[in-house]
C-alpha cells in the first residue's frame, strides 16, 4: 500500500517531556514508511526540551504555555497553511507508533470519512456500539479521547482549528471533533443530538497514563463547552486581534516575507512608552506628543527586542539594558533580547538576563529591568 502523491504531515504537542517527546520521535521515525513532514509544537517547556529537540534537528513551534488547543493550533496551521499536506496527523507527546506502515490505516481512514480518532488499547469494549476499529468500518464510539487524530485538508476547510477559549485541559478536542461531525465528517449524530465519533485502532501506544487529571481545567473548560453548542462550525486559531498578533508572532519564523511582528507596546495603566531621548530612557505616557519615539516590540515566537523610527523613513534604533539602564544602538545584533511569558488576558512580562522589565510609578513611569519577581507593574500589552 502506497500513498505517493498524497503529502503527508506530522505534529506533535509537548510541554515538559523531553525524554517522553524524544521517544515518540524516534519510534515515528522508525516506524514510518510514506515520506513525511513534521513539526513538534512546545507550550512553553522549562526542561530542555527544546534544547533536546533542536539537537535532534527537529522543526519546532515555540511559544509561551496557552494550553493543548492553543498548541494543537500550531502544528495544525503549520501543516495546513504553511507546507500545506493533504493529511495531517496530530500526536500528543505520549503516543507513539510500535509497527512499520502504521500511518496507512489512519491515512486511509482520513480520506473516507475527513477526521478519524484513536481507539486506545487500554480502553475495553464497553466504550463501542458497532464496527471493528478499522478505516472501512470503524467504531461508532460512545467516548473520544485525543492521544491521535486525523484530518484531511478539505476537512479542516470547513471545520477549522481548536477554540481557543479553552485554556489547559479538558473538553477541547472533543468539542471540536462535534464540529467535525456536524459538518459530516469523522461521526454520526443521533436524533437526540448525541454525537457519536468514528475510532479506530492505530499500531500505537499510549504511555503516561498514571499522570492525575486536571480537575481545575475540566471543570473550568465543562462550562466553556455547554456554552459553545449552538456556535458556528467553524473556528480560526484565534479569537481576538490580540491572540492573532500573539499566534502571528509564533509562527513567524515560517513565513520569512512577515519578518518579525511589530507591536507598539503600553504598560499595564494603557500608558504608550516612548524613548526619552534627552535622559536616554523609556517611559510611559498617557499622550505622548507625536514627535516623541514610540517603542515597539519586534516580536518572533518568545523573542522579542525592543526598538523605535526615530522619524519617518528611517531605520530602526534598537534598545540595550546596561546595568539597569537603557541605552540606544543602531544594530539590531546589540539589542537586548527579551523573553515574553503571557499573564492574563493577553499581557505579558518582558524577561532578560532573569531580570523583568518594570514601570516604575515612583520614579514617574521610568521603564528599566529592576524585578526579580513580576507582579502587576511588570505586565504589558500591545497597543493591537
Amino acid at each position: 500500500m502506497t500513498h505517493e502523491n498524497i503529502k503527508i504531515g506530522i505534529g506533535i504537542i509537548t510541554y515538559n517531556r523531553k525524554d517522553v517527546i524524544a521517544n515518540t520521535i524516534r519510534h515515528i521515525q522508525k516506524y514510518t514508511e510514506t515520506p513525511f513532514s513534521l513539526i513538534v509544537a512546545d507550550d512553553g517547556s522549562s526542561d530542555g526540551t527544546i534544547d533536546t529537540l533542536h539537537e535532534m534537528g527537529i522543526k519546532t513551534i515555540n511559544g509561551s504555555n496557552r494550553g493543548i488547543a492553543w498548541n494543537k493550533n500550531r502544528v495544525l496551521f503549520y501543516l495546513k497553511e504553511i507546507i500545506k499536506c493533504d493529511i495531517i496527523i496530530v500526536l500528543e507527546d505520549d503516543c507513539f507508533p510500535t509497527s512499520f506502515g502504521w500511518e496507512h490505516n489512519w491515512i486511509d481512514a482520513a480520506q473516507r470519512w475527513g477526521h478519524i480518532n484513536l481507539f486506545p488499547k487500554h480502553w475495553d469494549n464497553s466504550h463501542i456500539i458497532s464496527g471493528l476499529g478499522v478505516p472501512e468500518d470503524p467504531y461508532i464510539s460512545k467516548n473520544l479521547t485525543g492521544q491521535c487524530e486525523a484530518f484531511t485538508q478539505r476537512a479542516l476547510n470547513y471545520v477549522g482549528y481548536l477554540d481557543t477559549r479553552f485554556r489547559g485541559y479538558g473538553f477541547e478536542h472533543v468539542e471540536h471533533t462535534h464540529r467535525f461531525i456536524r459538518a459530516g465528517f469523522g461521526g454520526t449524530q443521533a436524533s437526540d443530538g448525541t454525537f457519536y465519533p468514528y475510532l479506530i485502532e492505530g499500531d500505537l501506544e499510549v504511555t503516561c497514563l498514571d499522570k492525575a487529571p486536571d480537575w481545575n481545567g475540566i471543570t473550568r473548560n465543562s462550562s466553556i463547552f455547554l456554552n459553545l453548542k449552538d456556535e458556528p462550525i467553524y473556528r480560526p486559531c484565534w479569537r481576538n486581534d490580540s491572540e492573532l498578533a500573539i499566534f502571528r508572532s509564533e509562527i513567524a519564523t515560517y513565513l520569512p516575507e512577515e519578518g518579525a511582528a511589530q507591536w507598539p507596546l503600553s504598560n499595564f495603566e494603557g500608558y504608550a512608552l516612548v524613548w526619552q531621548s534627552d535622559a536616554n530612557t523609556i517611559t510611559a505616557q498617557t499622550t505622548p506628543d507625536s514627535d516623541t519615539p514610540v517603542i515597539f516590540a519586534f516580536v518572533q515566537g518568545r523573542a522579542t527586542r525592543l526598538g523605535f523610527y526615530a522619524a519617518a523613513n528611517t531605520p530602526e534604533t534598537w534598545i540595550k539594558i546596561n546595568h539597569n539602564h537603557t541605552i540606544k544602538t543602531n544594530h539590531i545584533e546589540e539589542a537586548s533580547i527579551f523573553e515574553i511569558i503571557y499573564t492574563k488576558n493577553n499581557k505579558f512580562y518582558l524577561k532578560f538576563d532573569n531580570i523583568f522589565l518594570c514601570c516604575d510609578l515612583i520614579k514617574n513611569r521610568i521603564i528599566e529591568c529592576s524585578r526579580q519577581t513580576p507582579s502587576e507593574w511588570e505586565t504589558f500589552s500591545a497597543k493591537f
